[in-house]
């Protein structure tokens, strides 16, 4: 992970180009335009050690 003043507090950026990140996002999809919901999905980060 890597903070950056580009992303405001509270908010996580994953790039939706990659792969991976279908995996980590729902599998819902808006039902007039039938585009995927990749902008609103819940997380939770914890540190590791």
């Amino acid at each position: 992970m890597v903070v950056t003043p580009a992303v405001q507090r509270g908010q996580v950026f994953v790039p939706m180009h990659y792969e991976e990140a279908n995996e980590l996002t729902q599998s819902v999809f808006d039902p007039y335009s039938h585009q995927p919901s990749y902008k609103g999905s819940a997380v939770a980060l914890e540190p590791v050690h």
